[in-house]
């Protein structure tokens, strides 16, 4: 008999089709909500044996675990609890040891109970009933899963994995619930601001509105990316990288008083060392076989051209331009025994001259007068190469007649070789929605042809033997998050993205079987789950997105315009579909649930629309200000964060029914299942059934921040909350 008691708690698998009593209508239905404590009794038809016996129940799917407690047996005390869940029947079946039991019973109006039979083992033969009731007085198991997190906000559930972002470095994360381990899925480098490539790496620059910058290697497909250097850059200054065999060299900067430093960064050992310091601003930086070369001083100041052993040792002057030239602009070359620099020529800006300067005797060549200011400079052994607002030109390293590649074209930024082709990109800066080109012309000259059209603000364009890397991104980018590094065989073909710049904080995410997704400011991305993977960009919106969802076939977002846009596109990219652009700001969330999506707007509206488009139906308006909302494939329930009321709104009929009024004027962010409603605030936790009842506090005293409200949501088994007040985010178990 006792075996059959283990039986009883050990294994127990139980199958619902409906939330209370009748009759199976097959198929797969969800499971009743079984999770908790409970209590009951047991009894032998055999022998005179009884007793009572506890259990606690946790459902994952259609999955059980769990333990029991035992008493009046002389057999057995405890036990481990395991099963699945399937129809309105309960069925229960285990082995232990020798004994093989059986067990048939059925849940109804929140019991279960039934009957037991032992067909193998020590007590073949004996069977009996029983019957347990849920235990509404067992406390939950509470427990902290992670800690020291800076405002850890929207929490999403995927099987046994919980994600959450948070205002780190590493703003969205990964935690096993099994193994417990935590994962970075992504990591906020900045946006891309320049790159330079050799045979085995990409070496690119991050930068970021108040997140200074970082000095990057990442792999040539950016599966991997290490950080070198972090900098400040709290004033402007030249993002140019050079790399010899063993060291990258960057620009740091400081405020107050603005000082700008040139650091050496070894590739073996990551050793940073300061090899200059200046207060004149650095604008440009290049390098020849021995020597470091930098431009000082920016227009209208005199400007001074220094080198430097590669490596560091003592700096010297090159060019000293005070009361000898006008300032010198642009960026420096160098060919042979010669380095190369724009002069500004007055009436400024439409006039400039180009010098070519002996770097050993600082001796002048005057190579061209030009009706222009060049925003770049390229060279190779026979030619220097300019791009200006609307031309592409050259002139020979030793002087003569300047020759035009291209004209007019739509404002070149940059300008890249190799050694059949003149490569540039066209962008015109800066508003939403800007897109630009790259292009190429012979060196020879000829017809100009174009490589890639309707590019997002690209920036810059390097070379390595087989492919092209750009930028997309600039000030546009910051500001949107669209900021990343894409390749293209030269010759033509797939563009991939190699590097996506992160700049978000807290942002919203959404996560379907195999992908995280996720809001960075305007846009919106994808990475794999376990993270490593490359950043892909889906789509970028008209404005700041304040939520998405998946259903796992598109991504859904609402933008927190004027109007409270809603928006798709697919999981794999593509064509932006707008579903909804009717209600007005501000936006709050927003809710993929079977063929519709809901949200709410204005904090005093919630709506619904198809996911495939069509009429936008308002389910209530005129609420008072909202705290948050979650549906159900019946009702939205909402709290008002003024009132202290928790209703709920039939998503038919509009018919709006109170749940309860809690006190004190509140952001109640909310949960639901398909047996509660759940809330926290700033001091609670608790739930209520959601056809109205008692409700039960589960925590107190919860630690939070009065701007961030916590963030909470609930699967088969437990509830999961944060505590922005204390960087923590915890686990009730069972709900």
């Amino acid at each position: 008999m006792k075996r059959l008691k283990l039986f009883l708690l050990t294994s127990v698998i139980i199958i619902f089709t409906a939330c209370g009593g009748g009759g199976s209508s097959g198929g797969d239905i969800t499971p009743v909500d079984i999770n908790g404590s409970w209590k009951g009794t047991w009894s032998s038809n055999i022998t005179d044996n009884s007793g009572t016996v506890s259990v606690v129940l946790l459902l994952n799917g259609t999955v059980i675990s769990g333990s029991m407690d035992l008493s009046g047996s002389p057999c057995i005390s405890t036990g481990v609890i395991n099963g699945t869940v399937s129809g309105n029947s309960v069925s229960f079946g285990v082995i232990s040891g020798d004994d093989e039991i059986q067990f048939s019973a059925t849940y109804s109006d929140g019991i279960i109970s039934g009957t037991y039979s032992v067909t193998t083992g020590l007590c073949s033969g004996d069977e009996g009933t029983f019957i347990l009731n849920k235990d509404a007085s067992v406390e939950p198991l509470i427990t902290t899963l992670a800690s020291n997190i800076s405002n850890p906000d929207h929490l999403k559930i995927k099987d046994t994995n919980l994600f959450w972002s948070d205002d780190s470095d590493t703003p969205i994360k990964n935690k096993s619930l099994v193994e417990g381990n935590i994962t970075a899925v992504v990591r906020q480098l900045g946006d891309p601001a320049n790159i330079i490539v050799n045979e085995q790496s990409l070496y690119w620059i991050g930068t970021g509105i108040g997140l200074g910058s970082t000095l990057n290697k990442s792999t040539l497909d950016g599966t991997s990316t290490t950080v070198l250097a972090e900098g400040k850059k709290e004033v402007e200054a030249t993002n140019d990288i050079i790399l010899d065999d063993t060291n990258a060299y960057w620009i740091n900067s400081t405020g107050s008083p603005n000082t700008y430093t040139i650091e050496k960064v070894s590739m073996i050992d990551g050793e940073i060392t300061t090899l200059v310091s200046t207060l004149k601003p650095i604008i440009s930086m290049t390098r020849d076989s021995t020597h470091l070369y930098w431009l000082e001083g920016q227009f209208p100041d005199p400007s001074i051209i220094k080198k430097m052993p590669l490596g560091g040792g003592a700096e010297s002057v090159v060019v000293d331009g005070n009361n000898t030239y006008n300032s010198f602009t642009g960026n420096i070359v160098v060919q042979g025994l010669d380095i190369f620099v724009l002069e500004i020529q007055y009436p400024y800006p439409d006039n400039s001259r180009l010098i070519k300067f002996d770097i050993i005797s600082g001796t002048p060549t005057f190579l061209a007068d030009i009706p222009a200011l060049p925003k770049k400079l390229a060279i190779d052994e026979s030619n220097v190469y300019w791009i200006d607002s609307t031309s592409i030109n050259y002139v020979p390293v030793n002087g003569g007649n300047i020759t035009t590649l291209a004209n007019g074209l739509d404002s070149p930024v940059d300008i890249a070789l190799d050694a059949q082709n003149v490569f540039w990109v066209e962008t015109i800066c800066c508003a939403h929605g800007q897109t630009g080109s790259i292009k190429k012309v012979p060196i020879a000259g000829g017809i100009v042809s174009t490589l890639v059209d309707e590019v997002d603000a690209p920036q810059v364009v390097v070379l390595d033997a087989s492919n092209m890397y750009w930028i997309e991104g600039g000030p546009i980018g910051q500001i949107e998050g669209f900021g990343r590094i894409a390749k293209m065989p030269i010759e033509g073909g797939i563009i991939s993205t190699v590097i996506s710049g992160i700049i978000g904080e807290s942002m919203p995410i959404a996560v379907d079987d195999t992908h995280v997704y996720f809001a960075d400011r305007w846009t919106i991305k994808k990475v794999p789950q376990e993270g490593g993977g490359t950043i892909e960009k889906l789509a970028i919106a008209d404005f700041y997105i304040h939520d998405i969802a998946t259903d796992g076939i598109n991504v859904y977002w609402i933008e927190d315009g004027p109007f409270a846009k809603i928006a798709k596109v697919s999981v794999n990219g593509g064509i932006e579909e707008v579903l909804s652009n009717e209600l007005s700001g501000p936006s709050g969330p927003i809710i993929v649930n079977g063929t519709y999506v809901f949200w709410m707007a204005h904090y005093d509206t919630i709506a619904k629309v198809s996911i495939d488009g069509g009429l936008t139906e308002v389910i209530a308006a005129g609420l008072p200000f909202l705290s948050d909302f979650v549906v159900d494939d019946t009702h939205a329930y909402f709290s008002e964060q003024d009132t202290g009321y928790i209703k709920k709104v039939s998503i038919n009929d509009g018919t709006i029914t109170e749940l309860i009024g809690l006190s004190g004027a509140t952001w109640r962010k909310l949960a639901v299942d398909s047996q509660n409603l759940y809330w926290i605030d700033q001091v609670f936790l608790g739930k209520i059934p959601i056809s109205g009842g008692t409700s039960t506090i589960i925590d107190s005293g919860i630690q939070s921040d009065a701007y961030n409200p916590n963030s909470i949501i609930v699967d088969s088994t437990s509830v999961y909350w944060t505590e922005v007040g204390s960087g923590e985010i915890k686990m009730a178990q069972p709900k």
